[in-house]
């Protein structure tokens, strides 16, 4: 299993969860370039997994991207919301500056 930094993890219904392993799994799709996780407030589990999907060009379904992640790694850890990779992005993507964008997301949702 890939392990992160400790800083970027968190916990959701009592299991830790390090995002960059489900990056790692996600970018292992032939579809996805390049894939971002992070944690937003969950009213039941504390927090779930958001990720942020950047193509090589032809997209798949969330069931599909979902059913690639748990192909390798335990259910609790599939996120529970797929979100386009925000144009202008730099090389380098702020965690803070997607976290802030999933809590939008998820606040609109609600």
């Amino acid at each position: 299993m890939v392990e992160g930094r400790l800083d970027n993890g968190f916990i959701s219904g009592g299991e830790n969860i390090q995002p960059e392993a489900i990056e790692q799994r996600l970018v292992d799709h032939p579809s996805v370039a390049q894939a971002l996780v992070v944690p937003v407030p969950h009213p039941e589990w504390g927090e779930r997994p958001v990720a942020f999907i950047d193509w090589h060009g032809e997209t798949v379904t969330e069931q599909a991207l979902s059913a690639w992640v748990r192909e390798t790694l335990p259910g609790f850890i599939v996120p529970d919301a797929w979100l386009a990779w925000p144009p202008g992005v730099g090389f380098k993507p702020s965690r803070k500056q997607f976290s802030e964008l999933a809590r939008a997301h998820a606040n609109l949702a609600v």
